[in-house]
């Protein structure tokens, strides 16, 4: 039987986990790292965070990939339909811009 032992700098808040003591999501964390290709460091430095709690966030979000993935999935529909809606947007925009340069 498996015991679940907290993570610490680590806080459950409405069913999302956060730094402890900030309203920084470890979603955030994790992304900036994982996603984004920065260094431990420049996480740190940019979101004024510790070494442990950097590696705490990242525990955690490997310790609970399912989830995340489960989340993503869920938005993804909504995510496509805000990128299509964007991308016609801009293209009235461009065009609209584009008549009055060479209008």
């Amino acid at each position: 039987m498996a015991i679940e032992v907290p993570i610490a700098h680590i806080e459950i808040m409405d069913g999302t986990a956060y730094i402890k003591g900030r309203m920084l999501k470890v979603r955030m964390v994790a992304g900036m790292y994982i996603h984004a290709g920065a260094t431990i460091e420049a996480v740190m430095a940019h979101y004024d965070l510790s070494a442990g709690q950097v590696h705490a966030a990242l525990a955690y979000y490997y310790d609970h990939l399912d989830d995340y993935a489960a989340e993503d999935d869920a938005a993804r529909p909504l995510i496509e339909t805000a990128k299509a809606q964007t991308d016609a947007r801009l293209s009235e925009i461009r065009a609209r811009y584009k008549d009055k340069k060479h209008g």
